[in-house]
């Protein structure tokens, strides 16, 4: 007659089996994602233009269906601000590609306005196909957001900065760009006198032509109010440096 195992050999027995149920529906599930492309990734149309090209393109082996948007695109002290708007015109605002092919969408300014800036973040995101019978893992959906613009005659950015201190101890900055095209920081850095980092940005980051804006950065260091610190800012191969005073 055989004995029973001890109640830790039980236990282990059972591990092991829920051990092997796990291993093999992790066998048959996965977290799926397809990919995409979609180029080129910022947008600038000239004053005497008014319609945007954008090419998606699908690498892969399966087709994809990807909806497309667009928001206005402001700033504020909060920071950005997306609001729903008539005016662009999105076409096809459902692209369906094949394997390996492209699709081009066309983005019309239907305001006629030029005498602003006009900006917008165009989404572009995976509709899923249904899950297949038995799929048991997590389906995740691609989404790509990009900035588009149409700018207008003599367009120049002014840019002005000041820094400040948060209740908790971090740095941010204030940014005014008192003229009236958008730039775009690829690199953004607050130092002390010898050059160490006090704090940072995640580029890339965006000042809107004639908007103020707040940009939080990921602090290392604790700074009190009237500090100096040197602000390093890169353009794309435009770098400034700004004298500034913690508030």
């Amino acid at each position: 007659m055989a004995l029973a195992p001890p109640a830790a050999s039980i236990v282990r027995m059972r591990i092991a089996q829920w051990l092997l149920v796990a291993l093999s529906w992790a066998a048959a599930a996965s977290a799926a994602a397809a990919s995409f492309q979609v180029l080129p990734t910022l947008v600038e149309v000239p004053p005497d233009a008014s319609v945007a090209s954008l090419t998606i393109r699908n690498p892969g082996t399966e087709p994809l269906s990807i909806q497309i948007d667009a928001q206005a695109w402001s700033q504020g002290a909060a920071g950005d601000v997306r609001t729903e708007t008539g005016d662009l015109v999105v076409v096809p605002r459902i692209a369906v590609i094949a394997p390996g092919a492209a699709q081009i969408v066309r983005m019309a300014l239907r305001n006629q306005d030029r005498s602003r800036e006009h900006a917008f973040r165009a989404r572009f995101r995976e509709i899923p196909p249904p899950a297949p019978p038995g799929f048991l893992g997590v389906r995740t959906a691609l989404e790509i957001d990009l900035p588009v613009f149409f700018s207008v005659q003599e367009a120049a950015a002014d840019l002005h900065w000041r820094a400040s201190r948060t209740p908790e101890g971090l740095l941010e900055l204030h940014a005014e760009n008192r003229g009236n095209r958008f730039v775009r920081l690829v690199a953004l850095q607050a130092v002390d006198a010898r050059g160490a980092v006090l704090a940072e940005g995640r580029p890339p980051l965006y000042v809107l032509g004639g908007s103020t804006t707040r940009i939080p950065l990921t602090t290392h260091a604790r700074l009190a109010q009237g500090d100096p610190v040197r602000l390093q800012i890169d353009l794309g191969g435009d770098r400034q440096e700004h004298a500034l005073t913690v508030e």
